[in-house]
């Protein structure tokens, strides 16, 4: 009989089938210690917003935001991780912005050669042809925490983004897909 944890494991794998064996490109920060890497095709999105009108001067600012992405891309945002180079800890979420720079910069062009995930403990690793490893970690549980609001969300340890959806694995070790608007 299998378990939900073999059910987890067995999602995972399927969803990385299309990505491993292909080099990723244009590992970055996004914001803060997030970081995205993308694989396969590049692409534009473009993103309209609409701003506030200014007080002072009673003008409607607009603004566009186009980014370049992959027919693939992974985004590391609600979690510790960590980047290794075989055992040596190249940077952390908590690094300096220079350190998680170099980090990343170290990953693009490798190959992602596998991923496992630990569903009991929520953790995952994405292993790299030259001996790359990102390991996540949930967020420790914080009972004070102002971004909850008394939400019973589980926050994504990554997500996987392709044309149509969105898969993420969960820091409880589950995970959700998400339908969305085809981008490119």
């Amino acid at each position: 009989m299998k378990s939900l944890n073999d059910d987890v494991i067995e999602v995972v794998k399927r969803e990385f089938e299309p990505i491993c064996g292909k080099p990723c490109w244009l590992v970055q920060r996004s914001f803060a210690a997030t970081f995205n890497i993308n694989f396969g095709k590049p692409h534009l999105e473009v993103h309209e917003y609409k701003r506030r009108s200014d007080t002072l001067k009673q003008t409607i600012k607009l603004r566009r935001i186009i980014n370049v992405c992959g027919d693939l891309n992974i985004w590391f945002d609600r979690c510790y991780w960590h980047i290794f180079k075989g055992e040596i800890l190249l940077a952390h979420n908590e690094s300096t912005d220079k350190k998680i720079d170099k980090a990343l910069s170290d990953l693009d062009g490798q190959i992602l050669v596998s991923v496992s995930v630990d569903p009991n403990q929520g953790t995952s690793e994405f292993y790299f042809e030259y001996g790359n490893i990102i390991k996540t970690f949930p967020y420790e549980d914080d009972d004070d925490d102002e971004e909850n609001n008394g939400d019973d969300d589980v926050d994504a340890n990554w997500v996987l983004f392709t044309e149509n959806k969105a898969f993420s694995y969960l820091c409880n070790g589950g995970y959700e897909y998400e339908t969305r608007e085809k981008k490119f």
